[in-house]
């Protein structure tokens, strides 16, 4: 911070924590007047701008530096400044008279109607020439003075206004230097970009002659000034300015005015101060305009009618209009890019404004208005705060409700009512989903809210992920809570304009709409918000209404009976007539006696009426017309029922109509016609050039073909008769055969060569376009497979085929619609099938169902390690993510079979490993609890998250009124959830999350169990409470006695002070087990007869009896009824004990065994009571609870007590189970689990698992805490924490051996911290933690075996003074040998390898840097190191570690550079790459040094120059020095390496990327490749910290390979950067330090 306020200080700029300060260089004329003040402009909010009075006691020249003449009401959209010329000032420039009224930009421009949004500032500073003191200060410095104030000034950074800017004479060359030095600094970019125009009144943009008289003028009057001298013809600042200029003036606009009146003084000269070529640059972007006015009244006037006034207003307010104009159009397109990137993000579509147009296309004229002209609907929709919220709206199917809420929405739209909409249909999966209508609202109203829109942007531009079907997490993101409303959309709302939802047909939503009514019920009361709702009439819709009331009068309830629709049927049946027209009746009579009687029948049913009169539209007759009027059925399924039977008295093709009714039926959307032509040209092997004529022809009745040309069934209910059982008609849809035939056309589209994987390995595919059919099945086909016949063979083959041909084509397709949900469906798809199919066929296909399960397994485990690559870059499966998969898995068998470049060996495991997921957490989990469907984790201080069992992903909150949960338990049958600390017990209903009960707490809950409706706790004040969960009541507490004598009361007062610290419910036996403060043994209690049974574990040992806890540490009680078995966790061992009998069955583990060197931490069994779960040291054993027998290890064992498991809960499958770790909590599925419960299952004998052995889950060993890659690319050496140096070979990633230990003079040894490689003399040096270095020679007598590697210790060195703290960065001298430690306190330690002597110790003193450096050899010179931070490079010899040379850098970053960490030599030496960290984050970032500019000059000619410049007859100074600074892509991990001209690095993320140094143009690149992603559980959990390498055998970044380390392992990954896809950036990746031009 020291050096970057010097910067600010050099620029002139305030330090703005330090408060109000001014460049006495630009403030230094003193007051004219008592009350003149330096003033400049601090904070709009706390100091509004000066009125008049305040001028009028200021000086008639103005206050200094920047200050805020008016701004407006509203948020301004322009900022104007005023500049005033020499001996002018900020309000004496702009003023014809000294009066406050002739200062026209503060008295006149405000009342212009066009300035209604400008602000406008004036700018001071010190250029009065008449003062009697010498001022060194020029044009440059008071630019620099006006880009301070800018920079400075909080009005103007509040805002991201465009900048006008008005310069008088002098004031135009003080603005172009401002906007100069503004392009020249990344610093001030904002600042720069926001220059738009630029008024030059009058100024010397090529000097003027007077200024050479005023030059001798001031000299015979005084002091000389500086700035004078600027302005005489031909000065070199002008040049500078102009020569700088004209390469950034094409951004902006200019508007240059000039004189054309002569301008006497005194006698002394009658002529024009600037001429028209001085006062005009000539660029094609400037508008030379004369003015009839001579250098001084060019910026004064006399009035608001003064011709030359009016003339430059008009000019500014057309600038105004320019940019108020432009600025709506970047708004709008802004906005338009905002929503398109939204839709993305929502996954949503236009689909809903199609559904809209459909219904109101369907409405006949003059309907539904009765509804929207009611008084009861125009209650609803005023804004008025307590009126109705939520209106519903119910009627019978067919009964016009849905065309109704189209003629509502269309009524709100006129209304210009924000109204949201959403038509549920069960026919498509995309519009049955809560989740569905849930992200199309949100969508909406960001189309129709700006406020909304801004909110949802920023969740979007954070990162808020979207699970777009997990309807809960939606509502809480999106539209927030009803505790937590300001986190959601709705607080962005304002009531007095509210939003309007719509919501039709919510009985075929596929969800429990209970959830929905809820929420909106309680939102109702919080926000803007007015819902209404339509479906159809049922009891459990009566249910739901009467759940969803809110207040008395918010909800508004209305049955639509037939007499409400009455004069609707009547106009709609005389539309259709109309249109229909009929051969049998002609006359108006028999037209109005047919239109009532189908009235009369149609019993309030629009979809009836509509029926019946297009089957009437084919008869001859009038009586034709009667009898099958009279014949007609009034019930919708008899209705449905004709119509098929017509159907099949007709003679036509049946194929094709049964063929259509199936795949409407049961497509999981509706499909468009060309989909469904695809589908039936696979399916009948028939094509159909008209197919919308042809299904209007066969079952036109049923099927219908909207305006968009999407199919769809008639109404829900004509859905739900065909696929209802027994329906007599060959037409009904047979469900499992209809989806068999889908399943088997969509693998057949999914098979063509459209998907065949591509062959191009090096860059990524082009985006495929798909055949119509092979869309829908890359979405559907597993959900059909699902519910398909499972014998099909034909199925099977086909499926076979896929999954070994196309299915990685089929991912990349997925992926490419960035919705991963079709795999995660696929893969509980393929699971269901799989089984299904097994079952179906025996033994017969063993081998290709265990491929279908292998799939399912991958599919879903890929998508949840890999999901967010794979949408990064949806080709990189068949190159890169696939590959990276564990080598036994069906996904990279399939990827390799052709062979991979990608080769990855070392941390790749063969299997998937046994966690399913981790959930990080922000603190401690507490308690933890799984049901059937879900389960939940307490955080500490934070909520209560539910999560989907299956999926884990999030399904809601719940907020407990306390900061420590310590039990949690779900109640499946009830959908409940319990949640216990010290003071309350909450009882919560698991569809609404709301609080159903609470129950105070007085004593201290041990542990807690349901008993059917019943929950039960044991305390520590050895008490069993009892809650009936279902009525919400408390029952009576139940002591726990602990002897028979406490019972009778003859127990000593010590037993009856016992406390329960332990406890254990077994349902099944309804027994307590419980360890009792100061006893020995477990107390049995049976709880059906409220007595002690027995002590128990007295076999195991006396205990303490010292008052403490016993040395119980764990126990448990089985809770199947069946099991008798106990367990205690003791000493660090394990007993199993027969409750009833106390005999010991079994014991594992004792200290000194690894297995029992710590104790049991937390025990859980499986709620069948087979297993039996045992957490130590971040690890967790399971074993057989009835035999104690060991099945398998799962976690990492680290050896240390940080990392424990102590809290674990089964899944009610007990194939899974939660174990929690530190802040995250893993779900776990043991493979070997499961196996074993199959073999218990078989009867199967299952040896037993050795505790290292099988599960792949052994303890490890030190971890790498420094890695080198020798030269070559064979083998690394890699340092660990326990002092140890291993090689490892690259070729496999394996660990060879150990090669030595650093320093071997430490018994146990320290973390090697750094390590580097003389290659000359083949020499390894390691740095540890007591400030010691070793020494190795490396000796290799075979290139190819490591074996033959062979380390011997030169020496072992202490570093002094060791109170310099922990040695780190390490950097050897490759010419001398010699090398440099650094220590924590920025001081290096200085070497010899040769002589192995401590030569010298560096401090920050020497050096003037107290940052970390990183250091190099000089790229010319052998004697010579360079030492590297942010604002130098110092050039040290190596012989005598003197300073030879300092070259300043003065680097600027995108964000303030601080500590100097890496070297890289590049493009051949020519530059050297320096990464830093930034200020702000840990995020690297990288300045390229030019290494030219760090040669060493020839040491007669550097003092020949000294003399010279002593004489002051040196050369002029030298040229900012090249340099560049690399903003790396957003969200840059670390720099792994440079290799040729591209450096390598790793985003947040994980891919690993490349991007160039310079282009070979040399032009700055704009874009970066992605090669390889890089899963977590590869990397370490701090990346930061990590341990990578990056090796090469040549100059090309292709065939690089790439080593990193997490814990003990080496991953060693070749050819990683083989595939390239290429990645734009916003902005150039390099930015040169000074401007090119």
């Amino acid at each position: 911070m020291r050096r970057w306020r010097d910067r600010l200080k050099k620029l002139g700029i305030r330090d703005r924590s330090a408060g109000p300060e001014v460049p006495t260089s630009l403030a230094s004329r003193p007051a004219t007047s008592p009350g003149a003040a330096v003033q400049v402009e601090q904070n709009t909010a706390a100091k509004p701008a000066r009125d008049a009075t305040d001028l009028a006691n200021n000086d008639a020249f103005g206050p200094m530096g920047l200050t805020l003449l008016h701004a407006p009401q509203d948020e301004p959209r322009i900022d104007f400044v005023f500049v005033h010329g020499l001996g002018g000032g900020s309000r004496k420039t702009w003023s014809k008279t000294s009066s406050l009224d002739h200062f026209w930009p503060q008295q006149w421009l405000p009342s212009e109607p066009a300035f209604a949004r400008v602000r406008i500032h004036t700018y001071g500073y010190g250029s009065d020439w008449t003062k009697w003191k010498a001022d060194v200060c020029d044009v440059h410095d008071f630019g620099k003075g006006l880009l301070a104030e800018l920079w400075a000034s909080p009005a103007l950074n509040q805002t991201q206004t465009p900048l006008v800017f008005v310069g008088h004479s002098m004031g135009g060359l003080v603005i172009k230097k401002a906007y100069l030095l503004a392009r020249e600094d990344p610093t001030f970019q904002s600042i720069a970009d926001r220059f738009h125009t630029i008024y030059f009144l009058a100024t010397p943009h090529r000097g003027s002659d007077k200024a050479q008289l005023l030059k001798i003028l001031t000299s015979l009057l005084g002091p000389s000034h500086s700035y004078i001298a600027d302005l005489e013809p031909g000065s070199s600042l002008v040049k500078t300015i102009n020569d700088s200029f004209r390469h950034h003036a094409h951004r902006l606009r200019l508007v240059s005015f000039y004189e054309t009146e002569k301008m006497s003084a005194a006698g002394l000269f009658n002529t024009l101060i600037v001429d028209p070529n001085s006062a005009t640059l000539g660029y094609n972007n400037e508008q030379p305009i004369p003015m009839a006015a001579d250098h001084r009244s060019i910026c004064k006037f006399d009035s608001k009618h003064d011709n030359n006034y009016r003339l430059l207003r008009n000019c500014f307010i057309m600038t105004i209009q320019d940019i108020e104009k432009s600025a709506d159009q970047n708004k709008e397109r802004e906005r338009l890019g905002r929503l398109k990137a939204l839709r993305e993000y929502l996954f949503v579509s236009e689909a809903h404004e199609d559904d809209l147009e459909f219904v109101c296309d369907s409405r006949a004229p003059g309907t539904c208005e009765w509804f929207t002209s009611s008084d009861r609907f125009a209650e609803w929709k005023k804004p008025a705060p307590g009126g109705p919220a939520i209106f519903w709206l119910c009627g019978q199917p067919g009964g016009g409700k849905s065309v109704l809420a189209g003629q509502i929405i269309e009524a709100l739209q006129k209304d210009t009512r924000r109204c949201s909409y959403f038509f549920f249909k069960a026919g498509d999966k995309s519009k049955a989903e809560l989740g569905g209508l849930l992200r199309s609202f949100a969508y909406q109203m960001a189309v129709l809210d700006p406020k909304v829109l801004r909110k949802l942007w920023d969740m979007c531009q954070d990162g808020v992920h979207i699970d777009k079907d997990n309807a809960r997490s939606l509502w809480r993101r999106l539209f927030g809570s009803e505790s937590e409303p300001e986190s959601g959309i709705l607080s962005a709302t304002s009531s007095s304009t509210p939003h309007y939802w719509v919501i039709d047909g919510i009985d075929e939503c596929a969800n429990d709409t209970a959830t929905l009514l809820f929420w909106l019920a309680k939102l109702a009361n919080v926000s803007a918000l007015k819902v209404l709702i339509t479906g159809r009439e049922s009891p459990r819709l009566d249910q739901l209404l009467q759940e969803s009331r809110v207040q008395e009068g918010r909800t508004v309830c209305q049955h639509l009976a037939p007499s409400d629709t009455l004069a609707d049927r009547r106009a709609f049946i005389r539309s259709k007539m109309s249109r229909m027209g009929s051969r049998a009746i002609t006359d108006e009579e028999g037209w109005a006696a047919l239109e009532q009687k189908v009235l009369d029948k149609s019993d309030g049913s629009f979809l009836w009426s509509r029926l019946v009169l297009e089957k009437l539209a084919s008869a001859h007759g009038k009586g034709e017309v009667g009898n099958m009027l009279q014949n007609m059925p009034d019930d919708m399924e008899d209705l449905y029922q004709g119509i098929l039977e017509s159907m099949s008295h007709a003679s036509i093709n049946q194929r094709l109509p049964k063929a259509v009714l199936s795949w409407v039926t049961c497509a999981v959307r509706p499909l468009t016609t060309d989909e469904l032509s695809q589908a039936l040209s696979l399916d009948i092997n028939d094509t159909f050039p008209d197919l919308r004529g042809s299904i209007s022809a066969v079952c036109g009745q049923l099927v219908r073909v909207d305006n968009g040309g999407a199919v769809h069934m008639i109404h829900e209910t004509a859905r739900e008769f065909l696929l209802k059982e027994g329906v007599p008609s060959e037409f009904a849809v047979d469900s499992v055969a209809a989806h068999t035939r889908m399943a088997s056309a969509c693998l057949a589209a999914l098979l063509g060569n459209e998907m065949r994987p591509p062959r191009n390995r090096r860059r990524q595919s082009a985006p495929r376009k798909l055949s119509p059919l092979c869309a829908y099945a890359c979405e559907a086909f597993s959900d059909h497979l699902a519910l398909s016949d499972p014998g099909s063979v034909d199925l099977r083959l086909k499926l076979a085929k896929f999954l070994e041909a196309n299915i990685l084509t089929w991912i990349e397709m997925v992926a490419r619609t960035r919705d991963l949900s079709p795999l995660m469906r696929a893969s509980g798809n393929l699971r269901r099938y799989a089984v299904a199919a097994s079952a179906a066929s025996g033994t017969s296909w063993t081998e290709e169902l265990e491929r279908v399960q292998s799939w399912a397994n991958d599919l879903a485990r890929f998508t949840s390690m890999f999901g967010k690559a794979l949408i990064a870059s949806p080709s990189a499966i068949h190159w890169v993510l696939a590959p990276s998969c564990p080598r036994d898995t069906a996904i990279y068998k399939t990827a390799t079979r052709d062979g991979s470049l990608l080769s990855i060996h070392g941390s790749c495991d063969p299997r998937w490993d046994d966690g399913v997921a981790t959930l990080h957490a922000p603190n401690s989990p507490t308690a933890m609890c799984y049901g059937e469907d879900f389960f939940a984790i307490a955080i500490y201080k934070s909520d209560i998250t539910v999560y989907h069992s299956a999926s884990c992903q999030e399904y809601m909150t719940l907020k407990h009124p306390e900061d420590e949960v310590f039990h949690l338990g779900i109640h499946d049958e009830r959908k409940l959830v319990v949640s216990a600390g010290l003071r309350f017990l909450e009882i919560w209903d698991l569809r609404t999350g709301n609080e159903v009960h609470r129950f105070a707490l007085t004593q201290i809950l041990r542990c807690i169990a349901f008993d059917g409706d019943t929950l039960l706790a044991v305390t520590k004040q050895r008490n069993i409470l009892a809650w009936d969960v279902a009525k919400g009541t408390a029952s009576k507490d139940r002591p726990v006695h602990t002897s028979t004598g406490e019972a009778d009361g003859s127990a000593s007062g010590a037993a009856a002070d016992h406390h329960f610290y332990l406890a254990s419910i077994s349902v099944g036996h309804q027994m307590v087990a419980a360890a009792c403060s100061s006893l020995p043994h477990v107390v049995l209690w049976d709880m059906k007869d409220d007595c002690i049974y027995g002590m128990r574990g007295t076999g195991i040992t006396a205990g303490l009896r010292d008052g403490r806890d016993g040395h119980i540490k764990t126990l448990l009680l089985n809770p199947n009824g069946d099991i008798r078995r106990l367990v205690v966790g003791h000493d660090g061992m394990l007993t199993l004990l027969d409750p009833f009998t106390d005999q010991i069955v079994a014991s594992r583990g004792s200290f000194g065994d690894v297995d029992g060197a710590y104790p049991s931490r937390c025990l859980a069994s499986s709620p069948d009571g087979k297993i039996l779960a045992s957490s130590h040291m971040g690890v967790v054993d399971l074993y057989d609870f009835e035999t104690l027998r060991f099945i398998c290890r799962v976690g990492v064992d680290r050896g240390d007590r940080q990392f424990v498991m102590d809290r674990l809960a089964f899944s009610p499958g007990s194939l899974r189970f939660i174990g929690v770790e530190t802040d995250k909590c893993v779900v776990w599925e043991p493979a070997a689990l499961r196996n074993y419960l199959a073999s218990r299952q078989s009867a199967t004998a299952v040896p037993e698992t050795p505790r290292h052995g099988g599960t792949g889950m052994e303890s490890r060993s030190a971890s790498i805490t420094a890695l080198v890659v020798l030269p070559g690319a064979e083998f690394a050496l890699c340092g660990k924490a326990d002092g140890t140096i291993a090689i490892y070979d690259l070729s496999t990633g394996r660990e060879l051996r150990t090669l030595c230990r650093c320093p071997p003079s430490l018994e146990k040894g320290s973390p090697v911290l750094a390590m580097a490689w003389w290659e000359h003399g083949r020499i390894l040096l390691g740095a540890t933690r007591p400030g010691a270095v070793t020494a190795w020679r490396v000796e290799m007598a075979s290139a190819n075996n490591g074996q033959d590697v062979a380390a011997s210790m030169l020496f072992e060195a202490a570093l002094e003074p060791q109170s310099y703290g922990t040695l780190g960065y390490m950097h050897i001298h490759q010419p001398s040998g010699k090398f440099v430690v650094s220590s924590q306190a920025q001081h290096y330690h200085c070497c010899d390898i040769g002589t192995q002597r401590q030569e010298a110790v560096i401090g920050p003193d020497l050096l003037d840097a107290w940052a970390p450096m990183a250091w190099a050899d000089h790229p010319t010179s052998p004697d010579h190191l360079i030492s590297y931070d942010t604002f130098a490079a110092r050039i040290l010899s190596v012989h005598d570690w003197s300073l030879t040379a300092v070259v300043d850098l003065d680097l600027v970053g995108p964000d303030t550079l601080r500590d100097a960490k890496m070297l890289y030599p590049c493009l051949g030496g020519s530059r050297m790459a320096v990464e830093f960290e930034t200020e702000h984050s840990s995020k690297p970032c990288m300045a390229l040094v030019d290494s030219s500019l760090l040669l060493l000059s020839d040491p007669e000619a550097a003092a020949a120059q000294e003399a010279g410049e002593q004489d002051g007859k040196g050369s002029p100074p030298s040229p900012p020095l090249a340099l560049a600074h690399f903003r790396p892509p957003r969200g840059v991990e670390r720099v792994l390496g440079v290799i040729g001209n591209r450096v390598v690095f790793l985003d947040q993320d994980s891919w690993v990327c490349s991007a160039e140094l310079f282009s070979s143009s040399g032009t700055a690149p704009e874009s970066y490749l992605r090669h390889l992603f890089l899963s977590r559980p590869w990397l370490s959990e701090n990346i930061s910290t990590a341990h990578f390498g990056v090796f090469n055998r040549g100059q090309q970044a292709a065939g690089a390979g790439i080593v990193f380390a997490r814990d003990d392992r080496l991953a060693v990954v070749k050819n990683g950067l083989e595939f390239e896809e290429l990645a734009a950036c916003k902005e150039p990746l390099w930015r040169s330090q000074v401007d090119d031009d």
